[in-house]
């Protein structure tokens, strides 16, 4: 398969008017010894993930940890779409992620990588679903598993689906996804204030408990900036 050997990605927004790039959703990477839970090993599987956002915006990217793995991860295709409920997605929302501009990718062992830019506007609140098609053997998912959010794993490439599979089984664990980043349309005290979004990452719960009453607390807008000026 041919596509780059990537390496963390330089961050955008080095321009003096540039919207910098805020942190909306996150679950720091562990090693599957040191997790609750982990992923079994794996191959020519698709893991589809579900996640939500705390603030909104017009342009999001994606970061994917292979930091505890054992060996160079290669991501074979991957797509992001608004959820529309558990296991559908939005219709007309989905599009291709791309690494250095190719839509394949090897993440070196004990590396992350962050996807390019991808014009999907996104709402406070919203729920993302990711979908990361690994063609090779993956013995060694890099996962959070004190919580996770929805996810599956599917057999073959199944990033172009739009609604799950007979075959998609339950996966136990948080995989390979570590954040979510979007640019607002407009700096936002979110943005101002580095701490909310660091404090947001760092708490970890299941749809529909705490995590989903902070996303609401920290959701961010114009309005809401202006109340808290």
């Amino acid at each position: 398969m041919n596509g780059a050997t990537n390496s963390p990605s330089r961050s955008e927004g080095s321009a003096p008017n540039a919207v910098a790039w805020v942190r909306t959703w996150g679950a720091s990477p562990q090693a599957p010894d040191n997790s609750g839970s982990f992923i079994e090993p794996f191959e020519n599987s698709t893991l589809r993930q579900v996640v939500r956002v705390s603030g909104g915006g017009h342009r999001i990217r994606i970061r994917i940890s292979n930091e505890y793995g054992t060996a160079p991860l290669t991501i074979g295709a991957a797509r992001v779409a608004i959820a529309d409920s558990e296991s559908e997605i939005q219709a007309g929302s989905g599009h291709a992620v791309t690494f250095s501009g190719r839509p394949t990718a090897t993440v070196p062992a004990g590396a992350p990588i962050l996807s390019d830019p991808i014009d999907l506007r996104t709402a406070a609140l919203s729920r993302l679903t990711i979908s990361l098609y690994l063609p090779g053997p993956v013995d060694t998912a890099t996962c959070h598993g004190t919580f996770h959010t929805l996810g599956w794993l599917i057999r073959d490439d199944a990033t172009a689906l739009t609604s799950l599979p007979t075959n998609a089984a339950p996966l136990p664990a948080q995989a390979l996804i570590t954040a979510v980043e979007v640019q607002p349309d407009t700096p936002t005290k979110a943005s101002r204030d580095r701490g909310l979004p660091r404090r947001w990452h760092r708490l970890h719960a299941r749809h529909g408990s705490a995590l989903d009453r902070l996303a609401r607390r920290s959701a961010w807008t114009p309005a809401a900036d202006r109340r808290a000026a």
